[in-house]
């Protein structure tokens, strides 16, 4: 046993034997320790370990830890005097096999009684990494001195928490801490379990370690299984001064606890998954027949009684009991408009019968016309947020972006279809809103962000009620139109991230507006010069960050969908970021380029506010709870729910309407179901006829989704593009193997080539207009760090003559090119391939480098004055490129040549084309003609101010490429 204890105290409790020192008497209970978890497999690894002295007569426990799991314990004592001691390390599981791999080693000597393999404050441990294979599955730590004690910075610095979990599922459990206040946090940061009671698991951390000085006001902690974000516990939970040294928590529950909360079996939730069926959370798992349909009771607002005819256990991996009853009933609930509240007998409590599944079905909950948002006018201000869990709403008003001034809150009213509105008269320009929820896993005490806000503030904390026409720029009207667009064929996309584009000292931009919007408007005329017709903006919609820091992020953590982040507006707490973006927007329509948004609807940050709007409705999950993980970043967004879908569409519609933008690129759009962007195609054409869109065709990882991806495979039908990884591999190597090249290194993989030259119909493409044809964009390694990677034999003289070869194939293949901003001139990152975080110094745009290699640069721009100039490089359908363009034995193996039919090609001034690739590494080759004389436009210096003449063949230079031509 051992002694519970809640005090203010100078010492808190130690575990084991007490020691107390305190300010109160209180009333105590005895607890009861329970030992570890029994391993049943066979003995797969054995350690032996000289022990320090002073230890006779205590346990020693062990474990092995493999990818976030103890796979095999151990325990034995110490014995009399100086000693070592045998660990046999069993399988936790019967079936479980050793493989080859690092593992962790965890060895502690308990001496307090919890029987841990972590140590708890006092301890003795040991922890290291250990290279454990079959062949020799044996470990000798013969130098007592690896051991350490786990020490406390302070007695009264020890905070201790309690986590109970209602599946009883305790095994590899760890809770992430952090410094709320963000300024310091321990490495490592997640703690483990240091024993276990009838609660359940006990942890431990030091308060000394958070906050500066070592005196954190709050620490965050969120519980998971297995070292895995799939499977993380629900939401933050805070420990906070106020609670004292001991804290209490439940599984699935945001609040938190100074003194142990009732687990008496109850009911713990109940699920409407459609208006007959029923699924009841019990807080300890039942058997099959344990529960009658007569112990069930679902009580109506007028509290008439209503039984299920059949109740059903809902389990897990075929598991004997399951915490989850399935209740069918005899007649339908009008879930939409009334609450019922469920009892069951045998558990405390009732509880409301929150609607789940049954949210999917849009007779129910789902209203395409509604607006939602802040509606804003002069006379008032309409407020709406879908929340149909809810069983309160309130906006809640401030006057500033921080702090409590002229909070007052105005409760909203349901409008159906779980949607809740109400008007604030007055003139609201200016001041900041959130909403307040309460119900069933929703809490009272979180202040949420409307995920329509279209002016968040402040780290996205609040969102500011703004009459959007006072934001329009001069002569908005005609500038929100972009260029016109008859085909995307027609376009040369330029990727950029608004950050990197002016940070640099030597962007000759005003210092003021480095990095931001502003500074970005100053660059335009270098992108006028180059030639290009678009740029696709790495994500700037509010994403997860510090506005006010410097700490570098691309932003594919997306937080608030419909808001210009604040990092890139010179004042984060006003309409600037709104005001500055179209600033930008209608600066780059005035050159006549248009913009293209990198847009994030595949998942989003973590601190976004779908799930404390509607609990696990935004999101996909598996059967067994764990968060649907595709993306690869915590989460994937489902875009299949009927108001997720919605809202997928309104933002991007309110992103044309508002903001004039011509086009957006989807990240992992595959994680994007194919109906969702079909709406989305219907309803942004209809907007804008000539709209853009295309994304990545691929996902991170396996998904939840329910509905078929949006791949190469799906798009066709509709005018949805996507990258083409297959060309750009091709070209220059897959991105995954740093020393893997391609055609532009050593001349290898020119069928591949030429199928992506001639628009890769014969891949996947039925328009060349849906083929992003690349070398690189952000992800990887630029241009010339591959190149550098895969060919460290080369010059850098030789690896421009390489950039060249790649850019003329680029701009000579049919379909839509695109360019990584800055690559122009071989913008490097240092050999960095994942920069998403790295430091200005690796991403900003050094450019110097635009005068180092101006070769490059006038090459690149000649080239796409060319393609601009004749319609033969922009064919617009399959059949006519087929028909048109012809590949020729060029006589040599790492050469490739094509010709183009210009006289059938509308508009095209050339009679013929041809185009020729030697990407050999230093062997000019002589390659014959088809009849006639051609005209050299292009060669390896760029395009010729007086074209040459050749007849019969053409010498094309080592690692270059010529394009000629028959007027």
């Amino acid at each position: 046993m051992r002694w519970r204890g809640w005090v203010k105290a100078v010492l808190p409790v130690t575990l084991g034997v007490m020691s107390v020192s305190c300010e109160r008497t209180v009333v105590r209970e005895p607890v009861k320790l329970f030992p570890p978890p029994v391993p049943r497999g066979d003995v797969v690894a054995t350690v032996e370990a000289a022990l320090p002295a002073g230890h006779q007569g205590r346990k020693v426990l062990a474990g092995l830890k493999h990818r976030g799991r103890i796979v095999a314990r151990a325990e034995a004592l110490c014995a009399d005097g100086p000693s070592s001691v045998r660990l046999e390390l069993r399988a936790m599981e019967a079936d479980w096999q050793l493989v080859d791999d690092v593992y962790e080693l965890w060895i502690t000597i308990d001496r307090d009684g919890l029987e841990s393999c972590y140590p708890s404050f006092g301890d003795w441990y040991v922890h290291v990494p250990w290279e454990l294979s079959r062949a020799n599955p044996h470990k000798r730590l013969v130098d007592p001195g690896v051991w350490r004690v786990r020490e406390l910075s302070r007695p009264e610095n020890l905070i201790t928490v309690h986590y109970h979990r209602y599946d009883q599922d305790y095994d590899n459990v760890g809770i992430w801490t952090w410094d709320a206040g963000y300024e310091r946090t321990p490495q490592p940061n997640e703690i483990f379990e240091v024993g276990r009671d009838e609660y359940g698991l006990i942890f431990q951390l030091d308060r000394g370690e958070y906050g500066r000085d070592g005196q954190a006001k709050s620490i965050g902690l969120l519980p998971r299984l297995a070292g895995d974000w799939n499977r993380k516990d629900g939401d933050n939970r805070y420990w906070k001064v106020e609670l004292g040294p001991e804290i209490w928590l439940i599984s699935g529950r945001h609040q938190v606890w100074n003194a142990p909360p009732d687990i008496r079996p109850q009911i713990v939730a109940a699920y409407l998954d459609s208006p007959r069926e029923l699924v009841v959370f019990l807080s300890r798992p039942v058997a099959e027949d344990e529960i009658k349909p007569e112990q069930v009771r679902v009580m109506t607002e007028s509290g008439d009684v209503l039984h299920p005819v059949r109740v059903q256990l809902e389990r897990v991996a075929g598991a004997v009991r399951s915490n989850y009853l399935h209740c069918t009933l005899f007649d339908s609930l009008a879930v939409a408009d009334v609450w019922y509240r469920v009892r069951v007998e045998g558990f405390h409590g009732e509880t409301v019968a929150v609607p789940r599944k049954v949210l999917d079905d849009p007779e129910l909950f789902y209203d395409e016309t509604v607006e939602l948002g802040a509606i804003y006018s002069p006379s008032g201000t309409t407020f709406r947020v879908f929340a149909p869990t809810a069983l309160t709403v309130h906006v809640v008003l401030y006057d500033e972006p921080t702090g409590t001034k002229g909070r007052v809150t105005h409760p909203m009213k349901r409008r159906g279809k779980g949607v809740w509105e109400t008007t604030v008269t007055g003139d609201l320009e200016g001041r900041f809103y959130v909403y307040q929820l309460d119900g069933p896993d929703l809490n009272p005490e979180r202040e949420v962000v409307d995920i329509y806000a279209v002016n968040t503030v402040h780290n996205t904390q609040r969102a500011r009620i703004t009459d959007l026409s006072r934001t329009n720029p001069p002569d908005w009207e005609r500038l929100r139109e972009g260029p016109p667009v008859e085909s995307p064929t027609d376009m040369v996309i330029y990727e950029m991230h608004v950050r990197d584009m002016t940070i640099a000292p030597n962007s000759g931009v005003t210092p003021a507006y480095r990095g931001k919007f502003r500074g970005f408007i100053e660059k335009i005329p270098h992108l006028k010069e180059l030639g290009i017709t678009h740029v696709q903006l790495l994500p700037i919609q509010d994403f997860e960050n510090d506005e006010f820091s410097t700490n570098y992020n691309w932003g594919y953590v997306t937080v608030a969908f419909n808001s210009p982040d604040g990092w890139f507006a010179t004042n984060p707490d006003d309409d600037s970021r709104v005001r500055e973006f179209k600033e930008l927007v209608a600066a780059l329509h005035e050159a006549g380029i248009g913009v293209i948004m990198d847009v994030v609807y595949n998942h989003t940050g973590s601190s976004a506010p779908f799930n404390h709007l509607v609990p696990r409705y935004y999101y996909r999950f598996h059967p067994d709870g764990s968060w649907s993980n595709g993306s690869g970043c915590g989460n994937d967004f489902r875009s299949e729910a009927p108001m997720a879908r919605k809202y997928i569409v309104d933002s991007l519609k309110y992103w044309v309407s508002e903001y004039g933008i011509d086009g957006f690129r989807f990240d992992l759009m595959a994680l994007i179901d194919l109906e969702t962007m079909k709406e989305v195609e219907r309803e942004l054409r209809a907007l804008n006829p000539h709209i853009v869109l295309y994304g990545e065709p691929w996902a991170a990882g396996p998904s939840a989704m329910k509905g078929r991806p949006t791949d190469k495979h799906t798009i066709r039908g509709t005018r949805i593009g996507a990258f083409n990884d297959q060309f750009r591999n091709a070209l220059i190597g897959s991105p995954f193997d740093e020393k893997a090249g391609g055609f532009m290194q050593n001349g290898t993989g020119k069928h591949d080539v030429e199928r992506g030259i001639e628009g890769s119909w014969r891949w996947w493409a039925p328009r060349p207009a849906q083929t992003i044809n690349y070398i690189s964009c952000h992800d990887n390694y630029v241009i010339i760090d591959k190149l550098r990677l895969s060919r460290p034999d080369a010059t850098e003289t030789d690896h421009i003559a390489m950039m060249k070869l790649g850019y003329l194939l680029l701009f000579t293949a049919q379909g839509v090119p695109f360019i990584h901003g800055g690559e122009e001139f071989a913008r490097s990152k240092q050999g960095h391939h994942n920069s998403y975080d790295a430091p200005d110094e690796i991403n900003q745009v050094d450019w110097s480098l635009k005068e180092k290699h101006r070769d490059l640069y006038e090459f690149t721009r000649d080239l796409i004055a060319l393609r601009r100039a004749h319609p033969a490089f922009r064919i617009r359908a399959k059949e006519q490129i087929a028909a048109w363009l012809k590949f020729h034995d060029a006589g040599d193996a790492a050469t490739l040549m094509f010709t183009i039919a210009g006289s059938l090609v509308e508009g095209e001034p050339w009679k013929n084309i041809c185009v020729i690739a030697n990407a050999n590494d230093a062997r000019s080759v002589e390659v014959s003609l088809p009849a006639g004389s051609w005209h050299v436009a292009l060669d390896h210096t760029g395009r010729l101010a007086t074209p040459q003449t050749v007849e019969g063949s053409v010498r094309v230079r080592f690692k270059s490429g010529v394009i000629l031509y028959q007027p």
